[in-house]
């Protein structure tokens, strides 16, 4: 099997920079942004952009907020198949018991 590469190889980023930013906005909310950009072997680079949010409203109650792909970037990882465009996901966490200590 010597010389012999695997057709995957290529799908890998050959360059990746991410810049990230966390914080805290009024009214207790904590904010998320991710912006980042991907160049894979002989393909031109593509940016992506997620954003996410969350408040907790008690000891018990949590909810989220995230945006995927916010630009609606459309992209490839494999050649030939193409990735999800934006995605809006809402969660809430529930607390039913705290471990006491």
């Amino acid at each position: 099997m010597h010389g012999l590469q695997s057709r995957y190889a290529f799908n890998y980023p050959t360059h990746r920079a991410v810049m990230s930013w966390l914080g805290e906005l009024p009214g207790k909310i904590q904010a998320r942004s991710q912006l980042g950009v991907v160049q894979r072997f002989e393909r031109d680079p593509y940016a992506l952009w997620d954003l996410a949010v969350s408040r907790a409203f008690s000891r018990r109650v949590r909810a989220n907020l995230q945006f995927s792909n916010v630009t609606g970037t459309r992209y490839e990882e494999i050649q030939n198949v193409v990735m999800p465009g934006q995605s809006v996901v809402f969660g809430l966490d529930f607390v039913l018991w705290r471990k006491v200590r």
